[in-house]
């Protein structure tokens, strides 16, 4: 099922204690992490020739891209980007998402849902991205631009 947001209505806290546990030992340098985002502009053939399209990516954490997907909407692409990787039984632990979008909560908890750990994007994190990222120990990143980027929560899985 792919839908624009949550179909799960219970409260945050509630939802967190059913999530899996987060791996705290997966590391990028914050080089690979930018060079990860600047790709989707050439990689996401939609993007780069429309940019009325969101791109989200699964990504190793030597830069290569292991799954690629596009959609109007963010959310749908970050699922078709997941489900992509489930088709192919990926370790999503040993993988890093990046996308074109906001980061939401709702974004943060798709990741969290596959244990996704790092989350880096071109775009903002919104307060419920943040609050999302800091309960399910997703290091979340915005604004990721040439050598810059926002590292919100758990710098510690990025090597700078």
């Amino acid at each position: 099922v792919s839908a624009c947001g949550s179909l799960d209505y219970r409260p945050l806290s509630e939802v967190i204690k059913t999530l899996p546990k987060m791996d705290m030992t997966l590391t990028v340098t914050a080089k690979i992490l930018s060079e990860s985002v600047k790709q989707l502009n050439f990689i996401a053939e939609k993007f780069r020739k429309t940019g009325g399209v969101h791109v989200a990516a699964l990504y190793s954490t030597d830069g290569k891209a292991v799954a690629l997907a596009e959609d109007v909407g963010r959310h749908n692409a970050v699922d078709k980007v997941i489900g992509a990787g489930a088709t192919k039984n990926m370790d999503f632990t040993k993988l890093f998402l990046a996308l074109s979008g906001r980061l939401t909560g709702d974004i943060v908890l798709k990741a969290a849902r596959t244990k996704i750990p790092i989350i880096a994007s071109l775009s903002a994190a919104i307060s419920s991205g943040l609050e999302t990222a800091n309960l399910t120990k997703i290091t979340l990143i915005g604004f990721v631009r040439g050598k810059r980027m926002n590292v919100y929560t758990y710098p510690e899985r990025i090597v700078f």
